[in-house]
């Protein structure tokens, strides 16, 4: 077993065995440990300079133990956390692409935007985690599916801590891929285009089937929306209650309308029924997930 101490700046662990090995107190930057074999070691006190990085890339940490360590701008991709104990470990802005921390016990880990495509925390223990969502365009995997990328994101999250916030997100990105995947099954482009903004619009208006709130605000804003227009065009109608009355008996097409109204409520109508459907959808997915 080999005790590592003080700099390590660039060292080359590639393809290296240095299982149980311990990492105390050490400056890592810039170290190289891809596809390295680092089992049950420990990394206790370590990290990386400012704009400096390290490379775990493929490395197999099976039962590592992290202590109070950070290597930020850091690249785990594919790398292996099956078992691995995690106590204070801050790798924001990283690359995880694959990674998997089956059963591990993580507590308290900074992923604050890091990549997650494809990582995997199935029956992980998580006391705490602190993330962000790496992407800030909502909607981006839409045009990158549209511009025919066939690769599906995913992150993969199985566990029983179903009062975290980082459950739900992987959770909710996982219904976007689902929604997202289904559009590469069309070559057209203009059929993928249409099933495209129908997903977006749905996004939209439910946060992908996860807000009941959203949607009643997008309804009571067409409601208002077609009052207005009501009352520009509509000589009978004298004030904006009663445009909005109109407005609401058009949009869930309730009631007898005693008077003649425009044509575009036919426009409200139709929203009105559209509406309806994805309330019924939003509605099922809730029985579901529950």
């Amino acid at each position: 077993m080999c005790t590592y101490n003080g700099n390590l700046r660039n060292r080359d662990f590639e393809n290296k065995n240095i299982s149980n090995a311990k990492f105390i107190n050490c400056n890592l930057s810039g170290v190289n440990f891809k596809r390295a074999i680092i089992r049950s070691a420990t990394f206790e006190n370590c990290f990386t300079e400012k704009f400096s990085s390290i490379n775990f890339d493929e490395a197999d940490l099976t039962e590592t133990k992290f202590y109070n360590c950070k290597f930020t701008n850091a690249s785990f991709k594919n790398s292996n956390f099956n078992s691995t104990h995690i106590y204070k470990l801050d790798i924001q802005r990283s690359n995880l692409v694959g990674c998997r921390f089956s059963k591990a016990y993580i507590d308290n880990l900074n992923v604050a935007k890091c990549n997650l495509h494809l990582s995997s925390f199935i029956d992980s223990q998580i006391l705490f985690i602190n993330f962000n969502p790496y992407l800030k365009i909502p909607y981006l995997r839409g045009l990158n599916f549209f511009k025919n990328r066939k690769q599906i994101f995913r992150t993969i999250f199985i566990n029983q801590n179903t009062h975290l916030e980082f459950t739900k997100w992987c959770h909710l990105e996982a219904r976007k891929d689902k929604l997202y995947s289904k559009v590469t099954q069309y070559n057209n482009k203009i059929v993928k285009f249409i099933f495209l903004f129908a997903v977006s619009f749905f996004g939209l208006i439910t946060n992908y089937g996860t807000s009941i709130v959203r949607w009643l605000l997008f309804v009571f804003i067409l409601l208002v929306v077609f009052a207005l227009l009501l009352l520009l065009n509509c000589s009978q109608i004298n004030n904006i209650y009663e445009a909005f009355i109109y407005s609401t008996m058009s949009f869930f097409n309730i009631g007898n309308i005693s008077i003649s109204l425009p044509k575009f409520v036919i426009i409200e109508s139709i929203f009105g029924y559209f509406m309806l459907g994805i309330l019924v959808s939003l509605i099922n997915i809730k029985i579901i997930s529950e």
